[in-house]
């Protein structure tokens, strides 16, 4: 579940540019937008450092993987790691502007690391050599399936101008 998690996550905020109250909230407003009726957007910059940073976190999460794993255990670093998201998603969810909504990223990053590359070579470890094919196809039916929830969601929720539209979508998955 942590694998098919990590995706939705990264899968996320790539959708948040164009819902309308996350423009408006750290967007910039310029009067030509939408055929000369203004409207708000994030720089091109920002939409690039912010959609990266959690890659960026994720290879560091990735590489610290291999000293934790070794030093705890992978029971003990996958439930660290789960903890600590919780913590860093509130950093995002209440992130008052884009240089703490990155900082936030790159945070979620960290974790999302982890989960990358914990929880498949936990889980072939651990299943019986019948098991393992089923538990592959598994993931990938949930990944795709909650792709197909994510894309819902963003469908209802675009349009909704309140903050909890679009940042529910980070504490919503996050338990």
């Amino acid at each position: 579940m942590c694998v098919v998690m990590e995706g939705y996550d990264v899968s996320l905020i790539g959708n948040f540019f164009a819902y309308p109250a996350f423009a408006k909230k750290y967007g910039t407003y310029y009067p030509l937008l939408n055929e000369g009726a203004g409207g708000y957007q994030l720089t091109a910059a920002w939409q690039a450092g912010i959609g990266n940073a959690s890659g960026v976190g994720a290879f560091f999460g990735v590489l610290m993987n291999g000293w934790l794993v070794d030093i705890f255990g992978q029971k003990r670093t996958l439930v660290f790691s789960l903890v600590a998201l919780t913590c860093f998603i509130f950093v995002v969810f209440f992130s008052p502007n884009l240089i703490v909504l990155t900082i936030g990223e790159l945070l979620c990053g960290l974790p999302w690391g982890v989960f990358a590359s914990t929880a498949p070579a936990y889980a072939s470890e651990v299943l019986p050599l019948s098991i393992r094919v089923y538990l592959t196809s598994y993931t990938n039916m949930l990944a795709h399936f909650l792709l197909y929830c994510l894309s819902l969601t963003i469908k209802v929720l675009h349009y909704r101008s309140a903050h909890c539209c679009w940042s529910s979508q980070w504490v919503g998955h996050s338990g």
